[in-house]
């Protein structure tokens, strides 16, 4: 059946997030002006994923050169992406994943579980951020990147959290419609160094030393540039 409004993971969350802002954004059509920070950090580092998975070889030089080609980007953005994209890289380039699909496209029925029967109201619809099957059991895995500033550590409340999110079960189903048997889901979560670009002590709040009239060590003269910021955070996460 055609001509369904589509129902998407992120239609679904605005709806069980808030009824108003579901009906302002999909009903209405509002969208906001400027995208939040946060946002756009995080489709920055996204683009660099995709990149990078889409890449058979020199994944890392595709990551960076896509998000360094990503538009009007903040520098000190770009610098934070490059150093998690470089830890990334390191981390994971050796797993043992062949690559199925990246950022696949679906659209198919909305089923009633017990019946079996598609939905007269709705088609369901999305984006699989990638599929993999892991070489050495043969599990195909539906991967699901995420940025997070919060405590990311096994056990904290994000990953209990995470447990009972209801966005991945469209993932899942999305997976089946473009006919994969998908096993399970590979949650990649990159956590945000928390780290802010330094600025100049301001001229009313800086101190001297008496001894050579050299300024506070713990003060500064000139904004940090995004060179020394990405220097900075990578000395850091190490």
């Amino acid at each position: 059946m055609t001509g369904l409004p589509l129902l998407t993971s992120s239609r679904l969350k605005a709806a069980r997030s808030c009824l108003r802002l579901h009906k302002l954004r999909y009903v209405d059509g509002y969208r906001p002006v400027r995208e939040a920070d946060e946002l756009r950090f995080g489709t920055l580092v996204h683009v660099g994923l995709e990149a990078w998975w889409r890449a058979g070889a020199d994944r890392l030089s595709a990551a960076l050169d896509a998000m360094r080609a990503a538009g009007d980007t903040d520098p000190f953005d770009l610098a934070k992406a490059e150093v998690l994209l470089i830890g990334y890289d390191a981390r994971w380039a050796a797993e043992g994943l062949e690559v199925l699909a990246v950022e696949q496209e679906f659209e198919g029925p909305v089923r009633n579980p017990a019946t079996g029967s598609e939905s007269r109201v709705w088609r369901l619809a999305g984006k699989v951020d990638a599929i993999v099957r892991e070489r050495a059991t043969g599990r195909v895995l539906v991967i699901e990147h995420k940025t997070s500033s919060e405590d990311i550590r096994q056990g904290s409340e994000y990953w209990r959290r995470l447990r009972m999110d209801g966005q991945v079960s469209v993932y899942f189903e999305g997976a089946r419609i473009l006919g994969y048997d998908v096993q399970g889901c590979l949650y990649d979560v990159l956590g945000k160094p928390g780290q802010k670009p330094l600025k100049a002590t301001p001229e009313e709040s800086r101190r001297y030393r008496k001894s050579d009239g050299a300024l506070d060590a713990r003060q500064r003269d000139r904004d940090e540039t995004p060179a020394e910021y990405r220097q900075r955070i990578a000395a850091k996460l190490g």
